[in-house]
């Protein structure tokens, strides 16, 4: 039984999913394939819309389906938030290459860590709970602490951001005012702000969101959080050292609008396509549509 206190829970996922992983992982050292699965858990229990699939169904999958349905996931999700998928490419990108059936058995080791630990319940928002930055724990878990301190990370507490939010924000913000954290990691502090957000009767997804962190790693988790979190479509998130000389913001805004346009693009695309395919299908009777328009 997952304990009530998010934070908490999701130290525990953290702890368990890292312990499943380098358990029965071939390649214990490769931090994108646990990182993507719990994300992709996490993502797949905000949409599906199939009753008959509970989250802990998909470690019970067979080797295609599962990983079907772990690439179907993010395509769906990229439907609506094209931009952050693309970011959050790292957490999903193995999923285009051959994964070994060692990597399949490690994967569904942490699927089943990940649910018995509790992660459906910390991000399913359809039952109102708080945004809990649950990749956070798990990249922190996962890296050794020699590696942590070579990075330069160090990972604001939960309750400490909570602090921090509600001090700083005593009242409701309009809407439109943007957030901002120019070393981010895995986006912390955000969630807490988002919280309070919402703990003041406000839309987190009705104010703008920047990120930016300079691991890879991090900011892909950052992208994936935005998502989970609902922040909207306001949001920026990019790879930079902010402190070396350079407008990374501006690199970052055009990435954004390109792919923005790749979206739309598609999206007409496939439009265009579904009204052809309509068109010329004959009707149920086996009258074509100019046939039946002409009688």
């Amino acid at each position: 039984m997952p304990n009530a206190h998010p934070s908490i829970t999701a130290r525990n996922v953290a702890t368990a999913v890292t312990a499943a992983w380098q358990r029965t992982s071939n390649n214990p050292s490769t931090l994108e394939i646990p990182l993507g699965t719990v994300a992709t858990l996490a993502l797949h229990t905000q949409i599906t819309d199939r009753p008959e699939r509970t989250p802990s169904d998909l470690g019970q999958l067979a080797r295609t389906d599962l990983l079907r349905e772990l690439s179907e996931t993010w395509a769906r999700v990229w439907l609506d938030q094209p931009y952050l998928v693309q970011i959050a490419s790292p957490l999903h990108r193995w999923l285009d290459d051959q994964v070994s059936d060692e990597t399949v058995r490690a994967i569904r080791a942490v699927l089943d860590a990940a649910n018995r630990a509790g992660l459906p319940h910390l991000v399913d928002r359809r039952h109102g709970v708080p945004a809990v930055d649950v990749l956070g724990f798990l990249v922190t878990e996962l890296r050794p602490a020699s590696a942590r301190q070579h990075l330069g990370e160090f990972y604001t507490p939960p309750e400490v951001a909570e602090l921090m939010a509600a001090l700083t924000m005593p009242e409701l913000p309009d809407p439109g005012r943007l957030f901002t954290d120019p070393t981010a990691g895995t986006g912390g502090l955000l969630a807490a702000t988002a919280n309070r957000i919402r703990a003041l009767g406000g839309d987190p997804a009705h104010y703008g969101w920047e990120l930016a962190d300079i691991n890879h790693l991090s900011v892909a988790c950052a992208a994936a959080n935005a998502i989970l979190w609902g922040l909207g479509d306001h949001v920026l998130v990019y790879r930079a050292d902010t402190l070396a000389p350079g407008d990374h913001r501006a690199a970052a805004v055009s990435t954004r609008a390109q792919v923005l346009e790749h979206h739309r693009g598609v999206v007409r695309a496939a439009r265009l396509a579904a009204l052809l395919t309509r068109e010329a299908t004959p009707a149920s009777t086996g009258t074509s549509p100019t046939a039946a328009a002409a009688s």
